[in-house]
């Protein structure tokens, strides 16, 4: 209420939450309808988008922002230097990796390209932890075109308790 009374006032613009699943997202739009929602979105966890979720929002006028589009670095970790409580995917995302190197794209270029091909997507939201990684981010975008055909990709399959890094 008190968000809503100062964006009355103009002194907030836009209110947002972020979520993790569509059980908060309900929970969200039980008390009121944000201007903004950040979700997770990557190859591995497009729950959102798999159940109408993104296109509603859309519909409903919704800026959305997608986040965790590399699922927090998991889907750009080589074969061998996974963290012991992931083991149990890394077959799953090496055959995404595979599939993303048959299709003459890097795993980073897959991934972005993913997420930037969801045209209800206001915004994607990258975390980087390197000038270097800035700039092959940035050198990747520029490689995306909507009109090209999207890749065959495998899309790993992901328990949901893996795609919450809260969980981890």
């Amino acid at each position: 209420d008190i968000l809503l009374e100062l964006q009355a006032q103009k002194f907030v613009d836009k209110i947002g939450v972020s979520i993790y699943t569509a059980k908060e997202l309900d929970a969200v739009a039980s008390v009121f309808s944000p201007d903004i929602i950040q979700v997770p979105y990557s190859v591995a966890d497009r729950r959102l988008e798999l159940s109408g979720y993104i296109k509603d929002l859309k519909r409903a006028k919704i800026e959305i922002h997608a986040r965790s589009i590399f699922l927090q670095g998991l889907l750009l970790i080589e074969k061998g230097a996974f963290p012991k409580r992931f083991l149990e995917i890394e077959d799953e995302i090496m055959l995404f990796r595979e599939s993303a190197k048959d299709s003459g794209l890097s795993v980073l270029e897959a991934c972005i390209f993913t997420a930037l091909r969801i045209k209800e997507f206001d915004k994607v939201l990258i975390g980087v932890t390197s000038a270097n990684e800035f700039i092959e981010i940035i050198n990747s975008c520029s490689k995306f075109n909507m009109e090209n055909e999207f890749p065959n990709l495998y899309l790993p399959l992901v328990p949901d308790n893996l795609l919450n890094p809260s969980n981890w």
